[in-house]
């Protein structure tokens, strides 16, 4: 798949670029609390915008009937509402675009018979992968339209957690199809051993469950149960850890334990690429540890300032620069793609 075309390659970075820019809209999206502005899931009459007022008086009144209205913003004007809507269909008009970005290129490309065969299992799973961060997108917003007044934390993650693997997959993609050995035409690097080798992927893979602990953590306001790093709430390991049964319920239930959590994957992450950078001194892994480094930088701000949205929404943008890095990391090895 090396062979492949520059163009396939450039135009599965154009998807990739298009699927960052819908995970960043999705996450000012939520931090605006606009996420349940659009009561329904149209995928293709939903590109139109209300055109009158009694259709925007509509669309008010069905936000009115949520819980999230009653509870959080009952004194939301329809001046206030239609800045809500906007951000929530520009969002999904995001989704669209990236979704025809792949879609029709890959038709017109099967088409002129300009894909390897082998290839349409790579792209057919980006496919599947996009469809089901679709699906995922409906079922979080569905899981806050009549008890909740926020999406389903777990369903939060799951959303991010798809959204950061099509990523992956369209910038690894992109990369192994890339006609020169390495993005940009960079020279390769020897072959690692086996251990950097699995030590890459278990970065990538760790990054992925990182930001689903992320989500977790906004989903469920964990990040205001304590202020104080490097200490939580003043101890070195939190009380009530373990308050739900069975044990596994604190994993998404419990914000102590998710904040924690989400703390102790960072250091993790930090370590392991510390070690990398010490068994492999590159530049790769180098900027991957000066890039965790900062994003743990980013958290603890977010704690020590309250959980800004300016900040909340560099910490979430920045994981597609440690996702970039770790798929350019796993593919760094001219062995892998001989």
């Amino acid at each position: 798949m090396g062979t492949g075309s520059r163009f396939v390659s450039l135009w599965l970075f154009a998807v990739a670029a298009a699927a960052a820019l819908t995970l960043m809209s999705g996450g000012l999206t939520r931090l605006m609390g606009a996420g349940l502005a659009i009561t329904e899931w149209l995928p293709v009459r939903g590109v139109l915008l209300p055109l009158t007022q009694s259709a925007w008086e509509e669309q008010f009144a069905r936000y009115q009937l949520l819980p999230q209205f009653r509870l959080v913003n009952p004194d939301m004007t329809l001046a206030s509402f239609k800045i809500i809507y906007w951000w929530e269909w520009g969002h999904r008009m995001m989704a669209r675009l990236t979704g025809a970005l792949f879609v029709l290129p890959l038709l017109w490309l099967a088409w002129r018979r300009l894909l390897p065969r082998r290839s349409f299992w790579l792209l057919g799973g980006i496919f599947l992968l996009g469809a089901a961060q679709a699906v995922m997108g409906w079922l979080m917003v569905q899981s806050g339209l009549e008890e909740r007044i926020a999406v389903a934390p777990v369903r939060l993650a799951a959303h991010l957690m798809l959204g950061a693997l099509l990523f992956a997959s369209c910038v690894g993609a992109g990369i192994r199809f890339w006609p020169a050995p390495m993005l940009m035409e960079l020279p390769l690097a020897p072959p690692r051993p086996l251990g950097l080798e699995v030590a890459a992927w278990l970065m990538l893979v760790a990054i992925l469950a990182q930001a689903g602990l992320g989500a977790l953590t906004a989903g469920m306001q964990a990040g205001h149960v304590a202020a104080d790093w490097p200490l939580m709430g003043g101890r070195w390991i939190p009380e009530r850890l373990f308050v739900y049964t069975p044990p596994w319920r604190n994993f998404v239930e419990n914000p102590i334990f998710v904040q924690f959590a989400h703390r102790i994957t960072a250091y993790g992450l930090l370590l392991l690429a510390l070690w990398q950078w010490r068994r492999d001194p590159g530049a790769l892994t180098f900027w991957m540890l000066a890039a965790l480094l900062a994003q743990a930088v980013l958290g603890v701000m977010l704690l020590r300032l309250g959980v800004p949205l300016p900040w909340a929404a560099l910490h979430q943008a920045w994981l597609l620069l440690l996702v970039l890095l770790a798929v350019w990391r796993v593919l760094d090895n001219p062995a892998r793609r001989a």
